[in-house]
């Protein structure tokens, strides 16, 4: 059976460099074992998360808001985001009504039940396996999390392949051509990248 485990929000970082300028990432902790896992997110998304980080106060009358508003005061059914899983390159989420556990949800981008969380102050709930991977300690500031292979997309993980050959990191590049064969697609690096995580203000680490 699932283990569902409450995590909650850490830092909101770019990836910088490359074609990956303007997209991100969100981490989400889970802090009674200090692991955290960290969601991608396109350049759109990037932009609504940090808009509701930055100035929740502003946002009130925005479209998002203000549907979720008239909803839920004609509802008074409890809802809830859980991801259960990371495959062919994204997580699956799903917005559950009730907290029955064998409730069946909607099906959700994973990027898009962060911002409903955020404005909505809904509580997020992710497979205990998902933070199976070691984690740095969660804190402020800098931030760099591992994310399930799984959980890329594509053309990241060709671009990861070109970095982890340049950097002679055989393991990973066989990893990351297993999921690539495992998709159907070329085993083939894309250019490499210049990796940089950092804050949105561009903080070092």
């Amino acid at each position: 059976m699932t283990r569902w485990v409450k995590v909650s929000f850490g830092d909101v970082a770019k990836v910088v460099g490359g074609d990956g300028q303007g997209i991100g990432f969100v981490t989400l902790c889970h802090e009674a074992t200090g692991r955290a896992m960290g969601i991608l997110l396109d350049k759109w998304t990037l932009h609504e998360v940090l808009l509701r980080r930055d100035s929740a106060g502003e946002c009130a009358k925005q479209l998002p808001e203000v549907l979720y508003g008239e909803l839920s005061s004609i509802s008074t059914a409890g809802y809830s985001i859980r991801i259960a899983e990371a495959k062919d390159g994204e997580y699956k989420a799903e917005l559950v009504a009730g907290d029955a556990p064998g409730q069946c949800g909607r099906g959700i981008k994973a990027g898009d039940a962060v911002v409903l969380s955020l404005l909505s102050g809904m509580d997020i709930f992710v497979n205990e396996e998902l933070l199976s991977l070691p984690g740095n300690p969660i804190g402020e500031g800098y931030s760099r999390v591992p994310m399930p292979i799984s959980a890329v997309d594509s053309d990241t993980l060709r671009k990861g392949l070109g970095t982890a050959i340049r950097d002679e990191d055989y393991e990973q590049a066989s990893n990351i051509r297993d999921e690539l064969r495992r998709r159907g697609l070329p085993a083939e690096p894309a250019e490499p990248a210049a990796w940089e995580y950092g804050e949105e203000d561009g903080a070092e680490e």
